[in-house]
């Protein structure tokens, strides 16, 4: 099989966060969604670009569905468990009031998942969930009950000129209303 260079995305992706005047706490979100023989020439790319290409995992815990939660929290457990100093938080649901969820219901969710690591002496663990800017400023007891929170922030979401026109200042704008 012909050797292939990293996709367009992982470049874009790198460049965006090398060239951020406040790099200090910026990482890149990877998954392949190429053959797992191409990750190691993802990393050897990623790694001429930073100073540092290290492993840290934000773990989700999915919402929708019981089944896929009680998996999903058991597996973040256990990997706490066996790699604590790898998984720097573990996120309760995306965007899960924008699919009929209350932030009640996620707050409840945020509590188990809490209390699961508490049993386990993981009490240490950041836990958070991940949902829109708008649902987050909406709903502040959410963002309230969290130790960390996952903000997904689409130019899309907002059928405004300002954000189609100028949707890295719309971010910059939505960024600050959160901070």
């Amino acid at each position: 099989m012909a050797h292939r260079s990293p996709s367009l995305w992982i470049y874009a992706a790198a460049i965006f966060v090398a060239t951020t005047a406040d790099a200090g706490g910026s990482g890149i979100c990877y998954d392949s969604f190429q053959a797992i023989g191409n990750v190691d020439a993802h990393f050897t790319f990623l790694k001429g670009k930073f100073g540092a290409v290290r492993l840290q995992v934000a773990a989700g815990v999915w919402l929708r569905g019981p089944i896929a939660f009680e998996d999903d929290l058991k597996a973040a457990v256990d990997g706490v468990k066996r790699h604590p100093t790898n998984v720097m938080a573990v996120y309760v649901g995306n965007e899960d009031l924008d699919h009929g969820w209350s932030a009640e219901q996620v707050v409840d969710k945020i509590r188990v998942v809490r209390a699961a690591f508490a049993a386990q002496g993981l009490g240490n663990v950041p836990i958070g969930t991940v949902q829109t800017d708008g649902q987050f400023l909406a709903n502040p007891d959410l963002a309230a009950a969290c130790d960390v929170v996952g903000v997904n922030i689409y130019p899309f979401f907002d059928s405004s000129a300002f954000s189609m026109l100028f949707p890295v200042d719309n971010l910059d704008k939505r960024y600050a209303a959160m901070v």
